[in-house]
């Protein structure tokens, strides 16, 4: 594969030129990082693990989501970093995290590293993709595997 750039289509998402191979970046500084997949639709997500994420979790996990993440902020950082990591995925705008974006509980687990399912729900179908995490310092980084 020849590198000949990157172009970003209406709803923002990047795509390579000439390629068939899909495309996801992210960056959170100092941080920039980036996945490339040829066989199928990919996301990724860095986050930093901050304070802010727990009151922000209701307006973007569900129920079941909430008591996965409970306070550890690591484990909301996966979470947020998920959703994000299937929006970009994804593509388009029209998503709502909390209804069209679900978490699986974590089939393997340690204090630094999951493995997971991510759900897009969208009228009546659902799509799955198997999902990774892992943190490094004070960050997380979430990808569709």
């Amino acid at each position: 594969m020849l590198f000949k750039g990157i172009w970003t289509d209406k709803f923002n998402k990047p795509h390579l030129v000439a390629d068939n191979a899909t495309i996801s970046i992210s960056h959170a500084a100092p941080y920039v990082v980036a996945i490339i997949n040829t066989k199928a639709p990919c996301g990724i997500d860095v986050e930093q693990i901050r304070s802010k994420l727990a009151p922000l979790a209701p307006k973007f996990l569900n129920q079941q989501e909430l008591i996965l993440g409970g306070n550890d902020l690591t484990k909301l950082a996966v979470l947020w970093g998920a959703k994000e990591a299937l929006y970009k995925l994804h593509g388009r705008k029209s998503l709502i995290f909390k209804e069209n974006l679900a978490i699986e509980e974590f089939k393997s687990s340690t204090a630094t590293s999951w493995t997971f399912t991510g759900l897009i729900n969208i009228d009546n179908e659902h799509e799955k993709y198997y999902m990774k995490a892992g943190r490094f310092n004070d960050y997380v980084l979430v990808y569709t595997a």
